[in-house]
């Protein structure tokens, strides 16, 4: 911690420090709490639906197909997002 905050100078080292504690003390409650996601301040994991996270990873895959530079990234990320795409109709027509 004391490193990184040194590399970026010493006004952000406090900063760099708070972000850093914030980070690991998150992540550890999320584990010991039995998964990760957002821990709320009850204690509870909250974990996005299946349904939402292909929803975000669809539009995610297609807009990187749409920034991709070479063409082979391009077919990659759009299989990707019509994969996704289909899960979400899957989801969909299952009622999730």
């Amino acid at each position: 911690m004391r490193r990184l905050g040194a590399f970026l100078g010493r006004q952000s080292s406090r900063i760099t420090d708070l972000f850093v504690n914030h980070f690991f003390t998150r992540c550890g409650a999320a584990s010991e709490a039995g998964g990760w996601g957002s821990l709320w301040p009850s204690g509870e994991v909250a974990v996005e639906s299946d349904l939402r996270y292909f929803s975000r990873r669809a539009a995610f895959e297609a807009a990187a197909a749409a920034r991709a530079v070479t063409p082979e990234a391009k077919l990659r990320r759009s299989q990707l997002a019509e994969i996704y795409a289909r899960k979400v109709q899957e989801l969909r027509l299952q009622g999730a």
